[in-house]
């Protein structure tokens, strides 16, 4: 069975719900490793929020 062709759909700006273009910093970001919720640079990473929301 031969493959599918690729989509290739146009740039839009989308104002409704999802799917919705994603920044290219954020798709880099998304390849990234994983952290777990019980890591301790994850744990450090949520205390330094929980102190900023604070101060909100």
């Amino acid at each position: 069975m031969p493959a599918a062709p690729k989509a290739n759909p146009p740039i839009r700006t989308l104002l409704g719900p999802g799917p919705s273009p994603v920044h290219p910093r954020v798709l880099q970001a998304l390849s990234l490793p994983v952290i777990g919720h019980l890591d301790p640079k994850f744990l450090e990473i949520m205390d330094q929020s929980m102190a900023m929301l604070r101060e909100v």
